[in-house]
């Protein structure tokens, strides 16, 4: 029995009806054979050509930038994060422009589906290994239950389990679409990793906000205020005096209101990837483009592009700071012992 390859038949409908109409009437299995392939068409609508050359370029300099500014001032795990992720968002938007003149094409829309899913997972991989830092600078005893290094770890471990989740998950939906198979297991196991996601961000903001309400009672209690005392009722907290220094420039508050206004871009873009995997590949979120490019590209957009203005390596300057050795933090230890502060009345312990 002859069979058509339903990819080919809709392929040669899609580009040359002339050409199609002559076919069927020599093998009327064409029509047949690429109606079948409409259950696994990948797009419902063409990618505009002008919004995903915009993404193309403007993901392109972030990545450049990001690259320059991480080298530049030593920010090793954070610019490489920052760099992988915009270069994802980089590929998935070439994709989408290739995708544009061949919407039919399976490759493309797998290269931008799992690019584009996956980006966000190395972006906040780089702002998780921030707080760790920030923990260094405020001094552990005071603003931590936790060793500056857990922090980091154990969210970017998190971060790693989601990065897996959806990578696998996206492997399996693209090689069920090539075969023209059942995608909703990998589909689901994408969701799965979207959702752990959107969890470890919102754990993530609430230990911040810990972290951030420990630091106002501790400057409060006068702990970076206070000059070092040596006496016989005083606790060391382990305050190195290079590092605090940085967070009395003025652009270390922007730097911080940055980092949140980032986060939470990110954390938009997540909750709506969610909805729209969760509605299906024919759901009313997946196939209007408008979303994806207000919700998904826009929010992504803005996230990298704050966390290049309002850049670690400019609030921490040239300093490396050590999470997992704080007291080998390059300008600290080297420099200055920790400072030793009278512990005032009402202290946080």
């Amino acid at each position: 029995m002859t069979t058509v390859d339903p990819g080919l038949a809709y392929t040669i409908v899609n580009v040359d009806p002339t050409l199609a109409s002559r076919l069927n009437a020599i093998n009327p299995l064409l029509e047949e054979a690429a109606a079948q392939y409409t259950d696994y068409e990948v797009y419902d609508y063409t990618p505009d050509f002008d919004s995903n050359l915009a993404g193309t370029i403007l993901f392109g300099i972030l990545t450049a930038l990001h690259l320059v500014i991480g080298c530049y001032f030593f920010q090793w795990w954070f610019g490489t994060a920052l760099v992988i992720g915009c270069a994802l968002e980089t590929t998935g938007y070439v994709a989408r422009v290739v995708s544009h003149y061949h919407p039919w094409q399976i490759n493309p829309f797998l290269i931008q589906i799992i690019c584009l899913t996956i980006a966000p997972a190395f972006m906040m991989g780089g702002v998780y290994n921030i707080v760790g830092k920030i923990v260094v600078i405020y001094g552990q005893n005071l603003v931590s239950h936790f060793k500056p290094a857990t922090y980091s770890y154990v969210f970017i471990a998190l971060d790693i389990v989601c990065l897996i989740l959806q990578g696998a998950g996206g492997g399996m939906a693209a090689v069920a679409l090539q075969n023209y198979e059942n995608i909703d297991p990998g589909t689901n196991i994408m969701i799965a990793g979207i959702a752990l996601q959107v969890a470890v961000m919102v754990l993530f903001m609430l230990v911040s906000l810990l972290i951030y309400f420990r630091i106002r009672k501790a400057s409060k209690a006068g702990y970076y205020s206070a000059k070092p005392k040596n006496a016989p009722d005083v606790s060391s907290y382990k305050l190195y005096p290079e590092l605090l220094a940085h967070t009395r420039k003025p652009f270390f508050k922007y730097f911080i209101i940055g980092t949140i206004i980032a986060v939470l871009f990110i954390f938009t873009r997540c909750v709506y990837r969610l909805f729209e995997l969760g509605g299906g590949w024919r759901g009313h979120l997946m196939v209007e483009e408008g979303y994806f490019l207000v919700l998904d590209g826009l929010m992504l957009f803005l996230a990298c592009l704050v966390l290049t203005v309002a850049h670690p390596g400019i609030a921490f300057g040239r300093t490396v700071i050590s999470v997992a050795r704080p007291h080998r933090s390059e300008g600290a230890a080297r420099k200055a012992a920790p400072l030793t502060i009278q512990t005032p009345p009402g202290s946080p312990q």
